[in-house]
């Protein structure tokens, strides 16, 4: 069966073939040499006439189109199914790279002799248009994948439409985001319904969140803490989606924890010795009411000993603080272990049996106290 087309309306054809400004034509022969150009090829790509006419239509594939063949295999294509479609780039005059669109079909002219018949779209600017969108997703996904933090796409139905390395890593996931529940995942973490109240707030008010603090199991089934932040994505004309940063502040939230500890820590051990001047105070108070010097000296010497107590905390806690923050130089010398363990037994020792007689003393002192005020007749009983 002949697959050619018999095209006899010589006026339709010429009126193609001349007129036509954005679809340029080319008459090929079946070994592949041009035979026409019309003026809207010559005036899309740069070429004269003579530049092409008698050459093989080859010369305007890449060279790397021409290694694979594709010249000589879009006209076998042509040849024996009548036709052929081809999407790729057209070389110009300048050498220079235009992305066409070409459809080639066989025909038989008026004098039985066969030919090809190339039509050829320019479609560089849409192709260009194309690969701008496939750059920027390529570079927004070369943002996602080095951001720590987890990163998620929802739509309206909650489901996940994209997800970074960095999220289905910390909470151990497959690649294939689209199969997990979400609901399901945050509610056993969103006790209070916290986050997914505000996730259906973004898309109803269209305003964003900001920091929901969620404890949330990793992949690794250890407890941790997330802040968690919602942004509305608005695309005109699709639908709407917001985006989750799942920020992880477990190393901060220790960190506080670790501060409030220490500082719970020097509280105590300040009000100890901060006790001990205050008794004393009040004993040496009683004492100069009572013009009992006897043991003056004694507790003034206790006030003494509990002030440089504090002053010694006061110290190490400065020096703890600027050690934290990277500004100390730790003195380093060498050491027995043992040495400085039953030192430090010793010293504990000492306090406790130090801390223990002081106060049995104080309070009989002030038994005492107030036993003469109550023989002198000087003592009110407290309201």
């Amino acid at each position: 069966m002949d697959k050619t087309v018999d095209f006899t309306s010589q006026d339709y054809y010429h009126a193609f073939f001349e007129y036509a400004k954005k679809n340029s034509v080319l008459i090929i022969d079946p070994n592949g040499i041009i035979l026409e150009a019309n003026r809207a090829f010559l005036a899309s790509f740069g070429y004269d006439e003579s530049d092409i006419v008698g050459e093989n239509f080859s010369i305007l594939f890449t060279e790397s189109d021409q290694k694979k063949d594709l010249p000589l295999r879009e006209l076998r294509t042509v040849i024996d199914e009548g036709q052929s479609f081809d999407n790729n780039y057209l070389v110009n005059k300048n050498k220079t790279l235009t992305w066409v669109s070409g459809e080639s079909i066989l025909l038989t002219n008026d004098r039985q002799e066969r030919r090809i018949l190339k039509v050829i779209q320019n479609i560089h600017a849409q192709k260009e248009s194309e690969f701008s969108i496939i750059r920027l997703n390529n570079f927004n996904e070369n943002i996602l994948g080095t951001i720590e933090d987890g990163v998620i796409v929802l739509d309206e139905n909650l489901k996940i439409l994209k997800a970074n390395h960095s999220f289905t890593q910390i909470f151990n996931f497959d690649k294939d985001v689209s199969k997990i529940d979400f609901k399901a995942f945050i509610g056993s973490f969103d006790i209070n319904s916290e986050l997914s109240n505000a996730i259906l707030n973004v898309f109803q008010s269209k305003s964003n969140i900001g920091r929901i603090q969620l404890e949330m199991d990793a992949g690794s089934s250890e407890k941790k803490t997330f802040d968690i932040s919602c942004t509305r994505l608005a695309e005109e004309g699709e639908q709407t989606k917001i985006l989750l940063i799942f920020h992880d502040v477990t190393a901060q939230k220790q960190f506080e924890k670790q501060r409030e500890d220490i500082l719970n820590f020097v509280a105590h051990e300040f009000r100890n010795p901060l006790t001990n001047v205050i008794l004393n105070v009040e004993m040496i108070d009683e004492m100069l009411k009572e013009k009992n010097l006897g043991e003056f000296r004694e507790f003034m010497d206790r006030v003494r000993t509990n002030s440089q107590r504090l002053k010694k905390l006061i110290n190490e806690l400065y020096k703890t603080t600027r050690l934290i923050s990277g500004n100390f130089d730790p003195d380093r010398s060498v050491f027995t272990l043992e040495e400085v363990i039953d030192e430090a037994i010793e010293s504990i020792r000492q306090v406790s049996k130090e801390t223990y007689d002081l106060k049995e003393r104080q309070f009989a002192g002030l038994l005492i106290c107030r036993q003469r005020k109550i023989n002198a007749g000087n003592y009110q009983l407290p309201q």
